[in-house]
């Protein structure tokens, strides 16, 4: 993995653990419009994009990125829970740090 992309992986991470810290739904920071691996690889496709080789599917499809979208609108609708987004936001960080070399 070169330094651009080890980078931007870190980013991402850390945009995923500011999110375990939101009080309310509307304060978590989702969607490709702020991510450093969505930024350097959605032109390409998600081609060359960490997450891609490991699931070879385009839009984080195969990690658990849907999980957490749903956790956090399931909250924002009152039928879920912070503790349910904070624990699938948990195995989104879980999983992008198992993409580290």
């Amino acid at each position: 993995m070169d330094n651009e992309t080890s980078e931007a992986l870190d980013a991402s991470i850390a945009r995923h653990e500011g999110n375990l810290l939101a009080t309310v739904p509307w304060e978590v920071d989702l969607g490709a419009h702020n991510c450093a691996l969505c930024d350097l690889f959605t032109r390409k496709g998600c081609r060359g994009c960490p997450v891609y080789i490991k699931t070879r599917h385009i839009n984080c499809r195969g990690t658990p990125y849907d999980t957490v979208v749903k956790a956090r609108d399931d909250w924002d609708n009152e039928v879920g829970t912070r503790d349910a987004f904070r624990v699938a936001e948990q195995a989104e960080i879980d999983f992008l740090k198992s993409l580290r070399p």
